[in-house]
């Protein structure tokens, strides 16, 4: 009988060691910049991830996220007051250009030609494992009445190499050891 009350107490202990594991919160926070002749974006992501790594050493990665893109008209509005459609959207490509997130889109349909703004803001909120890298570019995409214009957005912090070099990294862009 004590065997096996020695037996069932190893193997609870080794159940327990192997869910624990060492949490890492940090604070993101990217701002991709980009610019045509007419428009001027901006992308922000603000929020927590919070890396886990198991007794196994198997990192996981969960993050809170909130993000606003801002596209701001550089003319005189006054040249947007024909305007009949307009539509915003965005995607994230990594570096190889591929599309990796799909995301919102912001739709304008006027009819009494009164909507000119200078700024257009789109905000989401997302959890989960799938955040946008340093390297990333956000595509932007302007159709005013079927006239489509893109912009591509750079992380200008990435682009500019504060990016930490280190073996044991997760994401370069926020440079986030975990450690045993």
């Amino acid at each position: 009988m004590k065997k096996i009350y020695i037996f069932l107490v190893c193997i609870m202990i080794l159940t327990v060691a192997g869910c624990s594991y060492k949490k890492q919160i940090v604070n993101l926070n990217y701002t991709f910049k980009g610019e045509n002749e007419f428009w001027a974006a901006e992308y922000q992501v603000k929020g927590t991830g919070t890396f886990s790594k198991s007794f196994f050493d198997q990192i996981n990665f969960d993050s809170d996220l909130n993000k606003t893109l801002i596209v701001t008209y550089k003319k005189d509005i006054s040249q947007l007051s024909l305007v009949k459609h307009l539509e915003i959207s965005y995607e994230v490509e990594d570096d190889r250009g591929e599309d990796v997130l799909k995301s919102k889109r912001l739709i304008y349909n006027y009819n009494n030609y009164s909507h000119a703004q200078k700024n257009y803001i789109l905000k989401s909120h997302t959890t989960g494992s799938g955040i946008e890298d340093g390297n990333d570019i956000i595509k932007v995409t302007i159709n005013i009445d079927n006239q489509i214009q893109t912009i591509k957005l750079k992380n200008e912090q990435f682009s500019k190499g504060n990016s930490n070099n280190t073996n044991v990294i997760i994401d370069p862009s926020i440079a986030v050891i975990l450690r045993a």
